[in-house]
Protein backbone atom coordinates (compact mmCIF):
# COMPACT_ATOMS: atom_id res chain seq x y z
CA UNK A 1 0.00 0.00 0.00
CA UNK A 2 3.14 2.27 0.44
CA UNK A 3 4.22 2.34 -3.07
CA UNK A 4 7.59 0.70 -2.21
CA UNK A 5 7.44 -2.50 -3.33
CA UNK A 6 5.94 -4.96 -5.07
CA UNK A 7 2.51 -6.05 -3.24
CA UNK A 8 2.28 -10.18 -3.07
CA UNK A 9 0.13 -12.14 -5.61
CA UNK A 10 -2.39 -12.89 -2.82
CA UNK A 11 -2.51 -9.41 -1.29
CA UNK A 12 -2.94 -7.51 -4.64
CA UNK A 13 -5.88 -10.11 -5.45
CA UNK A 14 -7.27 -9.68 -2.09
CA UNK A 15 -7.48 -5.95 -2.82
CA UNK A 16 -8.41 -5.46 -6.34
CA UNK A 17 -11.11 -8.01 -5.83
CA UNK A 18 -12.66 -6.89 -2.67
CA UNK A 19 -13.06 -3.36 -4.77
CA UNK A 20 -14.47 -4.88 -7.32
CA UNK A 21 -11.74 -4.35 -9.89
CA UNK A 22 -10.40 -7.17 -12.91
CA UNK A 23 -8.51 -9.28 -10.69
CA UNK A 24 -7.29 -11.02 -13.60
CA UNK A 25 -5.98 -7.36 -15.40
CA UNK A 26 -3.91 -6.51 -12.33
CA UNK A 27 -2.02 -9.60 -11.85
CA UNK A 28 -0.92 -9.40 -15.75
CA UNK A 29 -0.07 -5.91 -14.69
CA UNK A 30 1.60 -7.45 -11.55
CA UNK A 31 3.29 -9.34 -13.88
CA UNK A 32 4.67 -7.42 -16.33
CA UNK A 33 5.68 -5.19 -13.32
CA UNK A 34 7.91 -7.98 -12.37
CA UNK A 35 9.41 -8.44 -15.07
CA UNK A 36 10.45 -4.57 -15.70
CA UNK A 37 11.89 -4.81 -12.11
CA UNK A 38 13.83 -7.64 -13.41
CA UNK A 39 15.25 -6.12 -16.10
CA UNK A 40 16.02 -3.15 -14.62
CA UNK A 41 16.89 -3.37 -10.85
CA UNK A 42 16.43 -0.84 -8.72
CA UNK A 43 20.08 0.02 -7.97
CA UNK A 44 20.96 -0.16 -11.56
CA UNK A 45 21.70 3.27 -13.60
CA UNK A 46 18.32 3.71 -14.97
CA UNK A 47 16.54 1.51 -12.37
CA UNK A 48 15.48 4.17 -10.21
CA UNK A 49 13.91 6.74 -13.24
CA UNK A 50 10.40 5.39 -12.27
CA UNK A 51 10.47 5.79 -8.23
CA UNK A 52 9.23 9.52 -8.48
CA UNK A 53 6.44 9.73 -10.76
CA UNK A 54 4.14 12.34 -11.78
CA UNK A 55 0.57 12.30 -11.78
CA UNK A 56 0.45 12.94 -15.28
CA UNK A 57 2.84 10.30 -15.55
CA UNK A 58 0.69 7.67 -14.04
CA UNK A 59 -1.92 8.25 -16.08
CA UNK A 60 -0.12 8.06 -19.18
CA UNK A 61 1.28 4.61 -17.98
CA UNK A 62 -2.16 3.95 -17.00
CA UNK A 63 -3.19 4.82 -20.79
CA UNK A 64 -0.55 2.59 -22.44
CA UNK A 65 -1.44 -0.56 -20.70
CA UNK A 66 -5.16 -0.11 -20.92
CA UNK A 67 -7.36 -3.06 -22.58
CA UNK A 68 -10.54 -3.26 -23.68
CA UNK A 69 -12.98 -1.43 -25.30
CA UNK A 70 -12.75 2.72 -25.01
CA UNK A 71 -15.62 2.87 -21.72
CA UNK A 72 -13.58 0.02 -19.88
CA UNK A 73 -10.38 1.83 -20.74
CA UNK A 74 -11.26 5.22 -19.09
CA UNK A 75 -12.71 3.28 -16.23
CA UNK A 76 -9.41 1.90 -15.50
CA UNK A 77 -7.69 5.09 -15.99
CA UNK A 78 -9.83 6.83 -13.26
CA UNK A 79 -9.72 4.08 -10.97
CA UNK A 80 -6.19 4.08 -11.01
CA UNK A 81 -5.68 7.81 -10.99
CA UNK A 82 -8.09 7.69 -7.80
CA UNK A 83 -5.85 5.24 -6.16
CA UNK A 84 -3.31 7.61 -6.86
CA UNK A 85 -4.81 10.54 -5.33
CA UNK A 86 -6.23 8.69 -3.01
CA UNK A 87 -2.62 8.17 -1.65
CA UNK A 88 -1.45 11.41 -2.33
CA UNK A 89 -4.10 12.81 0.12
CA UNK A 90 -3.42 9.98 2.58
CA UNK A 91 -0.07 11.31 2.97
CA UNK A 92 -0.96 14.82 3.90
CA UNK A 93 -3.43 13.75 6.60
CA UNK A 94 -1.11 11.45 8.18
CA UNK A 95 1.53 14.27 8.03
CA UNK A 96 -0.90 16.72 9.60
CA UNK A 97 -1.40 14.11 12.43
CA UNK A 98 2.27 13.60 13.60
CA UNK A 99 2.41 17.62 12.82
CA UNK A 100 -0.50 17.29 15.30
CA UNK A 101 1.34 15.67 17.64
CA UNK A 102 -0.64 12.39 17.21
CA UNK A 103 -4.06 13.36 18.99
CA UNK A 104 -6.27 10.51 20.52
CA UNK A 105 -8.71 9.37 17.45
CA UNK A 106 -11.56 9.81 20.39
CA UNK A 107 -10.16 13.53 20.90
CA UNK A 108 -10.64 13.80 16.56
CA UNK A 109 -14.12 12.24 16.66
CA UNK A 110 -14.89 14.59 18.85
CA UNK A 111 -13.49 17.44 17.59
CA UNK A 112 -15.11 16.58 14.25
CA UNK A 113 -18.07 14.94 15.34
CA UNK A 114 -17.67 12.10 13.52
CA UNK A 115 -18.26 8.44 14.81
CA UNK A 116 -15.05 7.02 16.12
CA UNK A 117 -14.58 4.11 13.64
CA UNK A 118 -15.11 6.07 10.77
CA UNK A 119 -12.06 8.97 11.70
CA UNK A 120 -10.04 5.88 12.93
CA UNK A 121 -10.92 4.70 9.31
CA UNK A 122 -9.76 7.70 7.90
CA UNK A 123 -6.57 7.64 9.26
CA UNK A 124 -5.53 4.36 9.19
CA UNK A 125 -6.69 3.34 5.80
CA UNK A 126 -6.02 6.13 2.28
CA UNK A 127 -8.58 4.16 0.20
CA UNK A 128 -12.16 4.56 -0.03
CA UNK A 129 -14.08 2.00 1.61
CA UNK A 130 -17.66 0.41 1.15
CA UNK A 131 -18.91 1.32 4.21
CA UNK A 132 -19.12 4.65 4.10
CA UNK A 133 -20.73 6.67 0.70
CA UNK A 134 -18.12 8.74 -1.11
CA UNK A 135 -20.26 12.09 -0.03
CA UNK A 136 -19.44 11.24 3.83
CA UNK A 137 -16.36 10.27 3.30
CA UNK A 138 -15.33 13.69 1.86
CA UNK A 139 -16.93 15.64 4.64
CA UNK A 140 -15.28 13.26 7.23
CA UNK A 141 -12.03 13.59 5.27
CA UNK A 142 -12.66 17.60 4.95
CA UNK A 143 -13.24 17.87 8.93
CA UNK A 144 -10.54 15.90 9.97
CA UNK A 145 -8.08 17.61 7.58
CA UNK A 146 -8.85 21.12 9.16
CA UNK A 147 -9.57 19.62 12.62
CA UNK A 148 -5.62 18.37 12.18
CA UNK A 149 -4.76 21.70 10.83
CA UNK A 150 -5.95 23.58 13.83
CA UNK A 151 -4.13 21.24 16.35
CA UNK A 152 -1.10 21.50 14.80
CA UNK A 153 -1.25 25.16 15.06
CA UNK A 154 -2.14 24.92 19.02
CA UNK A 155 0.39 22.97 19.50
CA UNK A 156 3.15 24.94 18.40
CA UNK A 157 6.04 22.74 17.41
CA UNK A 158 4.84 22.62 13.73
CA UNK A 159 6.19 26.01 11.83
CA UNK A 160 3.01 27.25 10.16
CA UNK A 161 4.03 27.01 6.36
CA UNK A 162 4.69 23.50 6.83
CA UNK A 163 0.65 22.81 7.85
CA UNK A 164 0.34 25.24 5.47
CA UNK A 165 1.77 23.28 3.08
CA UNK A 166 0.08 19.89 3.91
CA UNK A 167 -3.15 21.58 4.25
CA UNK A 168 -3.57 23.06 0.42
CA UNK A 169 -2.24 19.77 -0.70
CA UNK A 170 -4.82 17.93 0.85
CA UNK A 171 -7.61 20.36 -0.39
CA UNK A 172 -6.28 20.23 -3.78
CA UNK A 173 -6.86 15.72 -3.65
CA UNK A 174 -9.93 16.49 -2.32
CA UNK A 175 -11.20 18.73 -5.20
CA UNK A 176 -9.26 16.20 -7.34
CA UNK A 177 -10.93 13.47 -5.63
CA UNK A 178 -14.73 14.84 -6.25
CA UNK A 179 -13.67 15.27 -9.86
CA UNK A 180 -12.64 12.03 -10.73
CA UNK A 181 -15.60 10.62 -8.93
CA UNK A 182 -17.98 12.54 -10.74
CA UNK A 183 -15.79 11.24 -14.27
CA UNK A 184 -16.62 7.97 -13.23
CA UNK A 185 -20.03 8.32 -12.07
CA UNK A 186 -20.39 9.40 -15.89
CA UNK A 187 -18.25 6.85 -17.87
CA UNK A 188 -20.42 3.82 -15.97
CA UNK A 189 -23.14 5.20 -17.34
CA UNK A 190 -21.71 5.17 -21.10
CA UNK A 191 -21.84 1.88 -22.85
CA UNK A 192 -18.82 -0.07 -23.41
CA UNK A 193 -18.97 0.42 -27.36
CA UNK A 194 -16.38 1.72 -29.71
CA UNK A 195 -16.92 5.44 -31.47
CA UNK A 196 -18.95 6.80 -28.08
CA UNK A 197 -18.60 10.51 -27.81
CA UNK A 198 -17.98 12.61 -24.71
Amino acid sequence: MSGKQLPGRDALQLAVSSWGGDVSFWLSRRRRAEESIAQHPPNSPDGGASRNLSPATVSERAEDASQGPPAEAGRRIIFEREIFVSFMLYGCIDELYHLAASPSVVDLALATGNGIADVNMVITYPLPTRSLEEDALRRIRSKLVECLARLAREVGHASPEAVEEQVDKAREALAELAVLRKRRLISNMLPDADGVNE
